[in-house]
């Protein structure tokens, strides 16, 4: 029986996706774990939160990133354009965040005013988990502190494990839709 259950949400779940894309939603950008693997250590104001990939896990497909030497930091992608005319969606899939440990990702444009400097929180300091994804509306979360940046803002994403030095956070992808 739980299998025909999860036959059958697989079925509404794809249905559910290719209306999505009926209704004008467009995959953007996919970032996979082999691609996040090559990610560098995030380039802060005080240069002190550089962390790494520490670990690529082919079988199961995601990597394992840790703080910098100081407890926290992590890895930031390359540059990224978002079209906030668009109404981004950013997606994130989380393989796993030990318990107690957290995860929290932001954006951070490019010439960032002072206020924005440290990026800007996108998801905040969770345990979001198992496989799952983790969404946000961008112009939602976001859309007001994008304002003075103008309609289509380039940076970088920052992803970080949080609550502990010795905190790590397993990613699987990251994805940009837009609802436009």
């Amino acid at each position: 029986m739980k299998r025909f259950l999860a036959l059958i949400l697989v079925f509404v779940l794809g249905a559910f996706l290719v209306s999505c894309e009926d209704d004008g939603w467009k995959v953007d950008e996919v970032f996979t774990y082999k691609d996040i693997s090559n990610w560098v250590g995030m380039v802060t104001p005080d240069a002190g939160a550089a962390g790494s990939v520490v670990e690529t896990d082919d079988d199961e497909g995601f990597v394992s990133i840790k703080g910098g030497e100081s407890g926290w930091g992590g890895i930031q992608s390359g540059e990224i354009t978002l079209d906030l005319k668009r109404d981004p969606l950013i997606f994130i899939r989380i393989f796993e965040n030990n318990d107690p440990f957290k995860w929290g990702m932001k954006f951070l444009p490019n010439d960032s005013s002072e206020e924005h400097e440290w990026g800007i929180y996108l998801f905040e300091d969770n345990n979001f988990k198992h496989k799952k994804y983790a969404v946000v509306d961008v112009n939602d979360q976001i859309g007001e502190a994008l304002e003075e940046y103008g309609d289509k803002v380039t940076g970088v994403l920052w992803v970080f494990p949080a609550g502990h030095e010795d905190a790590t956070v397993e990613v699987m992808e990251i994805k940009i839709v837009y609802q436009k």
